[in-house]
This record gives structure tokens, C-alpha cells and sequence, in this order.
């Protein structure tokens, strides 16, 4: 079992191992501050409502002391209303004796103002009635005596007898109107007195509506309170499932040990029943083995050709071989991507441990709020400024509010990460490294295991292998010549479409020199520096090839060969 831990069911188990590491210590510690967070949130919306209501009680205090001062005095006014109602009640009642007593007079003179208006019609009457009778008469007798003094109009002496101008200073109208106007005239002043009395008592009349209104209008989506609940509830779920994550990969871990287990059955199960499986070793078992078949006559596999060093591996050697490089390039490329996941939550512990750090460092603000408001009202001035100083003097109103707002007990107190977090971490990545590394190797010790414990079916593979590479190498006799010719017909088609050509084609300055370059036939590598090509020996054939295919071709020209 322990060899199977350098597999890739290894590989599975250290990173689980790994990923549990994470969820129990980095990402653990994510949650935690991540719930400090929320809680400082929760503290700080309800701060502010308890600091703003304590500032608003403040607040209102000046106005209630306003009120009350307001109520005390309105007393006061009331009584002095009274007061002065007192004061004005005997002028109104004195001056509604006078207009009493006027009415009086008024009516006798009214009374004598219409028996003389009769007296005097009838005087009048007599006069205008005597004076036209005595004014006919004198007419009449001057008529007659006329004649005797035709030229003259003696009639006109009757005119001192005219009752419109004898008469009327008898007519009632101007007799009587200073009775008339006397009556008027006290009736007018009777009354200017009386509305003036009211006018005074109107103006001193008042009376006192006090209306307090005091709005206090709170909007809040949610309390604190609330918000803390629903937090609470929030993360109690998200560590519920973080904590089956946690479970669950504990149980993966038991699975992975699991699977190794069972993965040693199987391979030792197919390693008996199969000579095939995992058969790519060239042991030094095997290269007893195909001595002794070459030392008998037959024909032997060693050394092995180009391509096939990248089928087999020589297990006899330390370096590895190309298939077990490309493995191992596989598990670390994996390996890496696994390390920056677990780099990048490593980062985000710290870099969210710092932001609440500092946040507790430097958000320890304590803001107070202080002031101070004086109402002190006076009136100076005569009996008016008196009166009015009398409902105000004493409204002297001097208040201090303050508020403290104390941001210390809201700061988040983050978890600092563990110290030992990166350490194991990082010996546990080191431990999947090294399974990587040694992957290749553990395999190898498989294989040796079982061949260890049986012999017999060893040597029954290491016949098995040599006679399927030998196969195999037959196989491919009839291939390599149609291959060779396919390698040869493409580098050319290459060099004919490169790009130098296609611009020489379309623009003679980009014309180069041609140049014939050399390369494998089999393999299709390309004359280097650390690389030589053979040409064939046929002098007919310009096939050229490198030393190591070459030798695997039996220093023949595959194409040359019949």
C-alpha cells in the first residue's frame, strides 16, 4: 500500500489532506472575521439609533421648558384680563347710565321739538291764511281806484302784504331746529361714548390657544435587532454546511486511504492475470534474459530504438524516462494550480485580518456632540412694554445637550491567522512534491514488490515483453518505408509554402538565397548543432538521417531497401 501512496491516488489523498487543512484553519478563520464583520455592522446601525434618539430627547427639552414657561404665564395674563374687565366695568356702566339719562333728555326734547312743530304750523297756518285775505282785499280795492290814476300801478303797495315773505320766519323748520339739532347732538355723543367704552374693552379682551406639536417620525427597513437575527441565522447556516464540508472531506480522506488499499488489490490482481498491464520496464532482469536469448542465437531487443525509449522505461536507470517525465509534468502542473488556489485563500485571510486590523487601529473615533441654547427675552418701554415684560420676563430658558458617540465598542475584533497555518501548508505541499517527484519511482517499487514475491510471473512477463517488441519492431519494417516517404513529400511541401517563399512570390525584394535544409527522413528532426545527419550511402537516394534513427534502421535506407 505505502508504494501506491506515490501514485496518483496519492496525489488525491495529500490533497485532500490538504484541502481539509484549508477548510479547518484559512477558510475557518475567513468565516469568523467574516461574521465580526456583520456583528460590527449590526452594533453601528444600532448606535446611531440609540445616540439619535437621545440627541432628539435633548433636543426637545428647550421646547417643553418653553411650553411650561408659556402655561405658568398664561395664568397670569388671565388673572390681569380680569383685571382689567374689572377696571372698565364701572366706565362702561357709568357711561351706560349717561346714555341712559341722554336717551331721557332726548326724548323730551324730541317731545318738545314736535309740539313746537305743531304750535308753529298753526301759527303759520294763520298767518299765511290772514295776510292772503288782507293781500286780496287791497288788490281789489286798488283795482277800482285805478282808473283814476291810469298811469300808475298803485297794486304793488298790496306786496308787504305777501305771506311767503312775512310768514316765514314763522315756519317750524326755523323755529324749531335748534331744539331739533340739540337732540341729535346729545343722541350722537351718548353713543361715540358708549362704542368707545366697547372699543377699549375689545381691544383688552383676549383670550390664550396654546398648540404643541411635537413630530417624531422614525424610518428604519429593519432594527438592529433584526439585523442581527437574520445575520445570526444566516452564518448559523453557512457554518452548518461548512461543517458537513468539513465532514465530508474527513470522510474523503478515509476514502482516498480507501481507494489505495484497493488500488494495491487490483494492480497486484492484474499484475497475476495479466502480462500486459503496467509491462514497460526494461529491468536488469530483463536484460539477463535477453543475453542469454542472444548468447542461444536468437535475436535479442537491446538496445532499444528512439521511439521505442519513449514507450519503455529502463527501470535499471535513475533519470527518468520520457513517459515518466510527462507524467510527473501533469501531477505538478496540477500540483501549482492547486498551490495558487491555496495561496490566493492563505491572501485573502491576511489581506481581510488586515483591513479589520486597521479598521480596529484607527476607527477608535469618539465624536461628541455638545451645545448649549439661552433664550432670555425682555421688553422695555411704558405700561405697554410693562405688560408685555409681564408674560415674558420670566421665559429665561438655558439648556446644554450633548451627545457621544463611541465607535470603540462597534470595532470589529478580527481573528488573527494562525501562525502555523503557512508552515503546514506548506510541508504538506512539499510532501505532494515529493509524491510527485517520486512518482515514477513508487511505481517502479510496485512492480518490483511483485515481482519480488513472484518470480515465475516475472520472468513470464519479461518473455511477454520481448517477444511483443519484437512483434512489434516487425510490424513496423513494412511501415517505416511509407512513413519515410511521407516525412520526406511533407518537409518538402513545407519548404515550398514557407512564408519566405510566399513573400518572394508576391514581392521580388524578399527573394532569399535558397537554401537546402537537412533533415531526419524518420524522425523529421532538423540538422543542429547537437545533432548530426547521415546521408544514405546510395548515391541515387538524397535521404539523410539522424545517428540514433539510423541505427535503429540497421545503418540502412529504408527506401533503398527492397
Amino acid at each position: 500500500m505505502i508504494p501506491s501512496l506515490f501514485t496518483g491516488r496519492g496525489r488525491v489523498a495529500i490533497l485532500a489532506v490538504i484541502l481539509g487543512l484549508l477548510l479547518s484553519r484559512p477558510i475557518k478563520n475567513i468565516s469568523i472575521n467574516t461574521s465580526e464583520v456583520s456583528r460590527s455592522m449590526a452594533c453601528s446601525t444600532e448606535l446611531f439609533q440609540n445616540q439619535s434618539h437621545t440627541l432628539r430627547q435633548q433636543l426637545n427639552v428647550p421646547l417643553k421648558q418653553i411650553t411650561d414657561a408659556l402655561d405658568k404665564h398664561a395664568k397670569d395674563i388671565k388673572e390681569i384680563g380680569k383685571q382689567i374687565d374689572k377696571a372698565i366695568k364701572p366706565i362702561n356702566d357709568a357711561l351706560a347710565a349717561i346714555k341712559h339719562g341722554v336717551q331721557k333728555v332726548s326724548g323730551a326734547l324730541d317731545t318738545a321739538s314736535q309740539e313746537c312743530d305743531r304750535m308753529m304750523n298753526s301759527v303759520y297756518d294763520d298767518c299765511t291764511g290772514e295776510l292772503s285775505n288782507a293781500y286780496d282785499k287791497c288788490s281789489e280795492t286798488l283795482s277800482s281806484a285805478k282808473r283814476y290814476v291810469p298811469h300808475l300801478d298803485i297794486t304793488a303797495v298790496c306786496k308787504i302784504l305777501d305771506k311767503n315773505q312775512v310768514c316765514v320766519i314763522l315756519k317750524p323748520s326755523v323755529v324749531c331746529s335748534p331744539v331739533k339739532t340739540l337732540d341729535n347732538a346729545a343722541e350722537k355723543l351718548a353713543n361715540f361714548a358708549v362704542n368707545l367704552v366697547k372699543d377699549i374693552d375689545k381691544w383688552f379682551q383676549f383670550n390664550i390657544i396654546k398648540k404643541s406639536q411635537n413630530d417624531q417620525v422614525n424610518n428604519a427597513t429593519k432594527t438592529a435587532k433584526e439585523f442581527i437575527a437574520e445575520i445570526e441565522k444566516a452564518l448559523t447556516d453557512k457554518k452548518i454546511t461548512f461543517t458537513y464540508i468539513v465532514e465530508s472531506m474527513s470522510q474523503l480522506l478515509a476514502l482516498s486511504l480507501l481507494l489505495l488499499l484497493t488500488q494495491s488489490f487490483f494492480y497486484l490482481k492484474n499484475y497475476l492475470a495479466k502480462d500486459e498491464f503496467d509491462n514497460i520496464y526494461i529491468t536488469s532482469q530483463f536484460k539477463g534474459y535477453d543475453s542469454e536469448t542472444r548468447e542461444k542465437g536468437q535475436q535479442g531487443v537491446l538496445p532499444l530504438q528512439k521511439k521505442e525509449k519513449k514507450l519503455y522505461t529502463d527501470s535499471t536507470s535513475f533519470m527518468m524516462s520520457p513517459k515518466e517525465r510527462s507524467q510527473s509534468v501533469i501531477g505538478i502542473s496540477q500540483l501549482i494550480l492547486h498551490v495558487l488556489l491555496s495561496a490566493l485563500i492563505v491572501f485573502l485571510n491576511y489581506v481581510l485580518f488586515y483591513i479589520l486590523f486597521l479598521v480596529n487601529r484607527y476607527g477608535q473615533v469618539n465624536v461628541d456632540v455638545t451645545g448649549k441654547s439661552k433664550i432670555n427675552l425682555k421688553v422695555r418701554g411704558g405700561q405697554m412694554a410693562a405688560l408685555i415684560n409681564t408674560f415674558i420676563n420670566n421665559i429665561n430658558i438655558e439648556n446644554t445637550y450633548e451627545a457621544s458617540y463611541n465607535t470603540t465598542v462597534c470595532l470589529p475584533s478580527p481573528t488573527p491567522p494562525d501562525a502555523t497555518d503557512i508552515p503546514v501548508l506548506c510541508s504538506a505541499y512539499a510532501a505532494a512534491f515529493l509524491l510527485v517527484l517520486l512518482q515514477a519511482y513508487g511505481a517502479r517499487c510496485n512492480r518490483k514488490i511483485c515481482a519480488f514475491y513472484y518470480p515465475e510471473q516475472e520472468i513470464e512477463r519479461i518473455a511477454f515483453l520481448q517477444k511483443k517488441i519484437l512483434y512489434n519492431r516487425t510490424e513496423r519494417h513494412t511501415f517505416i518505408k511509407q512513413h519515410v516517404t511521407s516525412i520526406k513529400n511533407q518537409k518538402i511541401a513545407e519548404q515550398r509554402m514557407s512564408v519566405k517563399q510566399m513573400l518572394s512570390a508576391i514581392c521580388p525584394c524578399f527573394k532569399v538565397e535558397k537554401t537546402d535544409l537537412k533533415f531526419c527522413m524518420y524522425c523529421g528532426a532538423n540538422q543542429g548543432s547537437s545533432r548530426t545527419l547521415q546521408e544514405c550511402k546510395n548515391t541515387n537516394c538524397t535521404s539523410t538521417y539522424c545517428s540514433e534513427c539510423f541505427n535503429d534502421c540497421g545503418h540502412t535506407c529504408p527506401i533503398c531497401r527492397k
